[in-house]
């Protein structure tokens, strides 16, 4: 995966389908967590964690997950009752953004 490309066209994306703030900080925290993990299909960080990055916490981490769930960025997934994600768009082969 190509990550200044996927940032360039989920940038692309959101003109035409808006996120909230909370969301897109989300959206990139996780595409911070995959870039580490090397671009694996899925992949698991605890909620905690992610709320300490993304600086969204509780109720609104919650919200901004679903959102992006609901419009297709991410799915979610539960292993061992855990909750893992995995970004479900590459956007980048979907829109034609130079890099």
């Amino acid at each position: 995966m190509n990550y200044l490309k996927e940032l360039n066209a989920f940038y692309q994306q959101i003109i035409f389908n808006p996120l909230s703030g909370s969301a897109v900080a989300l959206w990139n925290t996780l595409m911070h967590f995959n870039n580490l993990c090397g671009w694996q299909e899925g992949f698991s960080v605890p909620a905690s964690v992610i709320e300490l990055k993304s600086g969204i916490k509780g109720t609104s981490f919650k919200r901004a997950r679903s959102e992006l769930q609901e419009k297709g960025y991410i799915t979610v997934t539960s292993r061992d009752g855990q909750p893992g994600s995995r970004l479900s768009n590459d956007f980048a082969s979907q829109t034609n953004v130079p890099g």
